[in-house]
């Protein structure tokens, strides 16, 4: 009888041979994927993945012990101690890790989007996909310098402090967003009257941090017009320009709800119409326009996590009635 030791040692040595595609050496981790990467909400730390190169090394999750994921795509009710939750790691693709909890508990799948973007989705749950980025901590002098070329040194800056006022409008905009809950009309009202006082502090010069361009973006963004999800966008690509964290997805979300507005197609895939009775839908989408590194680099799902997505929100929904 054949030996299929024999023959899976023949497969690997020809693949060697003709420069096919080689599994990563024996317990370890393929290095595109190894090192500190961190999920963010508004700029604030909420996830770290530690992994290491080595399959059985100390590769672990530190997060709050519970947090509550909404449908549309924010948390709330992050609770209980931080801990370290050591996790066990087999590679399933080349650029792809499950990752299980010790303690029996979450299982999770680690993806490479893109270089220095990577996806976490929960296997066992129906919750978009966490994006998270590689912390940048140098520790080796660069070599790949360009001789003929001259680089701008980077200055310090002192971060302007945040708008004491604009903050709390901006968690006074959240707080009734927390559930899934109908808004109701008091809160309409209330949302035109945080727009009229942003309006107000904007023409004062108020805002003067990165964090105030979004906590102002986001109160737009809740808007009722066209020229309000204008006025969000152009908010958040100032707050991405002056390194705000999260504010490249709102800049994403605040230019779909624009289109879609005006009767145009969104093109990232943020906006989600989501009836109590009936089919959820993405409404008018031009999904070929961008390819889906564009979405991961402003932390937007794929197209086909987007549809996992969708599917998820259709799940309690009410099915449409027979006309």
């Amino acid at each position: 009888m054949f030996d299929r030791a024999l023959l899976s040692l023949m497969i690997v040595v020809a693949l060697a041979v003709l420069g096919g595609p080689i599994a990563p050496a024996w317990g370890q981790v393929p290095e595109e994927l190894v090192g500190r990467w961190v999920w963010t909400v508004e700029g604030r730390p909420t996830f770290i993945l530690d992994i290491s190169p080595d399959i059985a090394g100390d590769t672990a999750i530190t997060r709050p012990e519970r947090v509550s994921f909404l449908r549309d795509g924010s948390i709330s009710g992050a609770q209980g101690a931080v801990s370290a939750q050591p996790l066990s790691v087999s590679v399933e693709q080349p650029n792809r890790l499950k990752l299980v909890r010790k303690d029996g508990g979450l299982t999770y799948i680690f993806e490479l989007a893109v270089p220095g973007s990577a996806r976490l989705s929960f296997a066992d749950a129906a919750i978009p996909p966490l994006i998270l980025y590689r912390a940048y901590d140098p520790n080796t002098v660069l070599t790949d310098w360009g001789g003929d070329r001259a680089y701008q040194r980077e200055l310090a800056v002192v971060q302007p402090q945040t708008n004491e006022e604009l903050a709390a409008l901006y968690e006074a905009d959240q707080a009734p967003r927390q559930t899934s809950a109908p808004l109701g009309l008091m809160v309409g009202e209330q949302d035109r009257a945080r727009r009229a006082r942003v309006r107000e502090l904007m023409a004062q010069g108020a805002l003067t941090s990165g964090r105030d361009y979004f906590n102002a973006a986001m109160i737009f963004q809740h808007g009722d017009t066209a020229n309000d999800y204008l006025l969000a966008h152009a908010l958040a690509t100032t707050a991405t320009a002056m390194n705000e964290p999260m504010a490249s997805w709102l800049a994403a979300a605040s230019l779909d709800r624009y289109l879609q507005n005006i009767g145009q197609s969104q093109i990232y895939g943020t906006q989600f119409q989501i009836p109590y009775v009936g089919d959820v839908t993405q409404g008018a989408y031009d999904r070929d326009l961008l390819p889906d590194a564009a979405r991961a680099a402003v932390g937007v799902p794929s197209l086909a996590e987007q549809e996992e997505q969708r599917q998820a929100y259709a799940k309690d929904r009410l099915p449409a009635p027979v006309p």
